[in-house]
């Protein structure tokens, strides 16, 4: 999957699929970051994205904690090397695609259904 990846709009607007895909969850700037370097990634420890990303801890953790909660990283527990906190090695959901493509498609659902007249029940 290509966050950066262009698409035009309707209006010629020029995007991204990760601005796209942002706006839907809601989505900040550094989440949408550290989902790209995630997945361009594979696996990665907390510790490797805030040096690379220059981004405080609790900045860092709320994003992940975000992206996990979503759906769109899994967290494991990564080999304890010596006492303390445990590291934790992230990576992206092995699902992510089919599950961002469902839920867009299921919000376009609901607009094409209201554009058209139809009664929409949302599930908010």
């Amino acid at each position: 999957m290509d966050l950066r990846q262009k698409i035009r709009l309707p209006s010629g607007k020029l995007t991204s699929v990760g601005n796209i895909i942002g706006y839907f969850y809601d989505l900040s700037e550094t989440d949408i970051t550290v989902l790209e370097n995630t997945i361009s990634k594979g696996k990665v420890e907390a510790d490797q994205l805030e040096k690379e990303l220059s981004i405080s801890r609790s900045t860092l953790n709320m994003s992940l904690n975000k992206l996990h909660s979503l759906g769109f990283l899994e967290k494991k527990r990564g080999e304890v090397k010596h006492t303390g906190r445990p590291k934790y090695i992230y990576s992206v959901s092995a699902n992510v695609k089919e599950k961002i493509k469902k839920e867009l498609e299921d919000i376009f659902k609901e607009v094409i259904d209201a554009t058209s007249g139809k009664k929409v029940v949302t599930s908010a």
